[in-house]
């Protein structure tokens, strides 16, 4: 739609979570590193969690697009609320085929595919993203398929992505033992102001775009009603990008950002009841004394 208009080989910020356009921020690299040093060390179980679009997803999807032929994954993604017993996905997640729903009988044939795969000397790892979902029971489960890893050369790796809640229940003393066995683990936080910035003109240049096409106050408003949250980012630049081609606009300015924020009252009122960071409020000091805009209004005069 706006993509020949602004000159973009393709859309900056598309919602999809495409491992090539990877944003690669200090903490997205601490993160990445945490991930593969697990990978690298055999780590029983590591822990991944952030706030809804904050991007553990892609950083999943980056870390299994370097992997080489030495580790078997499975990936589990659409996990819920009414889930169920995990051991059946894990052994779909590895394309291990069995005979029932018996749990006893999914567990042994779980043993001889890792046994098999250790002959091969190849470790397995199952990634479950949206781990929050996972019942205390399901929890549970996954402790027991943890005693599968009965020396440094064999069992089942897994990997839990998942928001915040994924940490309140983990110290809930039902799943303690299963916390006990957590090698590894990082919480992904929201964008700063500075980090933000650059993400922005990341994404542009990274499709032909130009990096100020988007100026400084519109940017500014932008965080500070994302909450410097990539998703919502991606989310309400898009847009602004939608006015703009609209309005045949060369440079995307502070009255098209909130008339887009003006649109998504609904999707953003959520994250407008949660406390905003420090970093927040001080920018939204220094651009109304700078610039006498309040970027906390979503008036669009």
């Amino acid at each position: 739609m706006y993509e020949d208009f602004y000159k973009f080989l393709a859309k900056p910020f598309s919602l999809s979570a495409d491992a090539a356009c990877f944003f690669m921020s200090p903490q997205h690299a601490q993160a990445l590193a945490v991930l593969q040093y697990s990978l690298l060390t055999s780590a029983g179980l590591t822990l991944v969690t952030g706030e809804s679009g904050t991007g553990k997803t892609l950083l999943v999807r980056r870390v299994m697009s370097n992997l080489d032929d030495t580790l078997v994954i499975g990936n589990i993604a659409n996990t819920h609320s009414d889930f169920g017993s995990i051991l059946p996905w894990v052994a779909s997640s590895l394309e291990l085929s069995t005979n029932g729903t018996d749990a006893v009988e999914i567990f042994e044939a779980l043993e001889r595919f890792v046994d098999k795969q250790s002959e091969a000397d190849k470790r397995v790892v199952v990634i479950i993203d949206e781990a929050h979902n996972l019942s205390l029971s399901a929890l549970e489960e996954l402790r027991l398929l943890t005693n599968l890893n009965t020396s440094d050369a064999r069992g089942i790796q897994f990997v839990l992505v998942g928001q915040p809640t994924l940490e309140e229940k983990l110290a809930q003393a039902a799943v303690h033992d299963l916390a006990q066995r957590i090698a590894l683990d990082f919480k992904l936080e929201p964008f700063d102001f500075e980090t933000t910035d650059e993400y922005i003109s990341y994404r542009l240049s990274l499709y032909g775009g130009r990096p100020e096409l988007i100026d400084y106050l519109s940017r500014a408003t932008v965080y500070f009603h994302s909450l410097g949250i990539p998703r919502l980012i991606n989310s309400l630049c898009d847009l602004a990008l939608v006015y703009g081609f609209g309005e045949s606009l060369e440079t995307i300015d502070i009255k098209v950002v909130k008339k887009v924020l003006l649109s998504k009252k609904v999707s953003l009122s959520y994250f407008n009841r949660l406390q905003r960071s420090e970093c927040a409020s001080k920018l939204r000091e220094s651009v109304l004394t700078s610039h006498g805009i309040d970027i906390a209004r979503f008036s669009a005069q």
